[in-house]
């Protein structure tokens, strides 16, 4: 139930023919066939972004642009003509179309596999290079097939520190990206393992700055015509490098105090095992206040003299929901989230 399709020595147009030619009917490659055909065809593309901090929106980029951010991508992974490559990610999104653009432009042997939370019953060989979403990482863990991988690319949400302590059992390289749909996927990549980097390293061509909020802003480029506010705090260290903190959009006003919910997400998830998030809810007193949001399971009452945080910071309200709202990639949607517990 996957393909190969090797671009050092095959045309988009082989390609093209070798996947109408499958005995796979199924979605997934049909998705891969219309892309490949537009991609040879066309010179202007409309993506569609998650959805994961607002509503989802289209936007439309140029053929060169996508060839400018693979390149990107290919210089700074070293990755050379024929060497292998996995994708088990849906090219209905940006993350799948452009890691089919980096196999035609680096002519790299890919194996496509459908999009799934268990990509290991499609892994059986080894491969030089692979984007995957944390819910996959887990698969691969539980596997061992993460061991059939040198180089691992990590997008869709945070990687959670506690994912990392397993991953240090294999040689695999492991790299977090970050990016926006904007951007064609990411702009900027940090190594996880070995030797952790604490911060995110901007592809060649692309630079970055703060505005006075601590906000990140792209500068334009090849790819970017204007420059790029983002949504995202960062701790800015130089123009290629910096540390993310967490969503302007997503800061709790707790009585003047303003509270970043993924820096105290960070500081207390040793001590939670079941998934959860950290969020504002409206109240008449303080005008917001932090409370905890667990899925499936209920959280005991957290203890802020057993914890590095504030009692500004400390939860004081939790909620149980059976199940999270996601994107396709595993994001959360905060939002979602924080609407759901207002009803």
């Amino acid at each position: 139930m996957k393909i190969q399709l090797d671009f050092s020595s095959i045309t988009i147009e082989n390609a093209i023919l070798k996947i109408e030619e499958s005995t796979i009917e199924e979605d997934w490659l049909t998705d891969c066939l219309i892309f490949l055909k537009s991609y040879k065809n066309q010179t202007e593309f409309t993506f569609q972004t998650s959805g994961t901090t607002g509503e989802k929106k289209k936007i439309k980029v140029l053929k060169e642009q996508m060839i400018f951010s693979a390149s990107a991508t290919l210089q700074y992974f070293n990755l050379k003509p024929s060497q292998k490559v996995f994708l088990s990610l849906s090219t209905n999104y940006v993350a799948g179309k452009m890691m089919i653009v980096r196999a035609i432009i680096g002519k790299l042997s890919l194996t496509l596999a459908p999009p799934s939370t268990a990509p290991s019953r499609y892994i059986s060989e080894k491969y030089d290079f692979a984007p995957f979403v944390p819910m996959q990482i887990l698969d691969l863990l539980e596997s061992g097939k993460i061991k059939n991988f040198d180089k691992i690319l990590v997008g869709g949400g945070n990687v959670d520190s506690r994912l990392l302590n397993p991953l240090a059992d294999f040689k695999t390289t492991i790299f977090e990206s970050f990016g926006t749909t904007e951007t064609l996927t990411h702009f900027a990549i940090k190594r996880l393992l070995p030797d952790k980097e604490n911060y995110f390293k901007t592809l060649p061509g692309f630079t970055v700055k703060t505005n006075n909020d601590n906000e990140l802003i792209l500068n334009k480029n090849k790819l970017i015509k204007e420059s790029l506010c983002t949504k995202d705090l960062i701790k800015l260290k130089s123009e290629s490098e910096f540390q993310w903190i967490g969503r302007s959009d997503n800061l709790i006003n707790s009585g003047g105090v303003k509270i970043i919910p993924e820096e105290v997400e960070k500081k207390i998830q040793q001590h939670i095992t079941t998934p959860f998030v950290i969020v504002g809810l409206t109240d008449e007193k303080f005008g917001e206040i932090v409370v905890l949001v667990s899925e499936g399971k209920t959280i005991e009452e957290l203890n802020n003299t057993e914890l590095n945080i504030s009692k500004y910071e400390l939860p004081k309200k939790y909620f149980v929901l059976n199940e999270f709202p996601r994107t396709e990639s595993g994001k959360i949607k905060r939002k979602q989230i924080s609407e759901l517990i207002k009803t």
